[in-house]
């Protein structure tokens, strides 16, 4: 289990080094429907404004315009053929994303990683039957990870990369207390990674479901400065989740 938490933050903590990539430029796409996909995640309601960047098909897109151009005389005989325009393919339970609203005056902007767990251990700990049991793994978790903050801090340090100071952090609890028939678990916190007297304040947002006997989550990231507002939209978009087996 101290396994799994420290994989997820170590995930995290990759997420926010790719800020500037997802955070930071705002990239036209097109509105498309009503609902946000995520395949093995589910289908969330957007809300007015909302767009989400699936950077595969960005990736795939800008490939397209700029095609690898052949130079005959420069290649050597025996170098390894590479296609140009060879597809852009990520893992199948993997999905990077940049989320923008716009009200027409702001545009606020975040990442999302979305990922499946393929050990299925991660999901005995979410499930929502025998809610006694659910609330003492609940409990399990959130002790580690508060155990393990400081040895993870250590360790990053060490690596004379950058350091982080968590501010603020909101461990898992349930989105939807009240019951329901999906049970979402989610986690927050606000953290300034420091690269060497480059700052930047961040805040995250997880959520956590069990798809088909398998854990899986969504990190929302974006700068603490629209935190609140990522929070709120966040909680909206998991809240309208759905998920349905036989449309996958």
């Amino acid at each position: 289990m101290i396994a799994m938490i420290k994989s997820l933050i170590r995930t995290l903590l990759c997420c926010i080094m790719l800020c500037f990539l997802f955070v930071g430029p705002v990239y036209a796409a097109a509105a498309g429907t009503n609902e946000w996909d995520i395949p093995f995640l589910g289908t969330m309601a957007k809300p007015d404004g909302f767009v989400a960047v699936d950077i595969e098909q960005w990736a795939k897109d800008l490939t397209a315009l700029y095609p690898a151009k052949k130079d005959k005389k420069t290649q050597p005989a025996a170098a390894v053929k590479v296609p140009a325009n060879s597809p852009v393919k990520m893992p199948t339970d993997l999905k990077l994303y940049q989320l923008q609203v716009s009200d027409g005056k702001v545009y606020h902007i975040a990442g999302a990683v979305a990922l499946r767990d393929d050990t299925m251990d991660g999901a005995n700990y979410f499930f929502s039957a025998f809610k006694t049991v659910q609330a003492q793994r609940i409990e399990e978790i959130n002790r580690n990870i508060t155990a393990n903050i400081r040895s993870i801090q250590d360790a990053v340090a060490k690596t004379n990369l950058f350091t982080f100071q968590i501010l603020d952090l909101s461990l898992f609890s349930r989105l939807n207390p009240n019951g329901g028939n999906d049970a979402i678990y989610t986690a927050s916190g606000r953290v300034i990674v420091n690269m060497n007297g480059l700052i930047m304040p961040m805040h995250g947002k997880v959520y956590v479901a069990k798809r088909d006997g398998r854990l899986a989550a969504l990190l929302i990231f974006t700068y603490d400065s629209d935190g609140k507002f990522w929070d709120t939209t966040a909680d909206r978009l998991m809240t309208s989740l759905k998920y349905n087996k036989k449309d996958r």
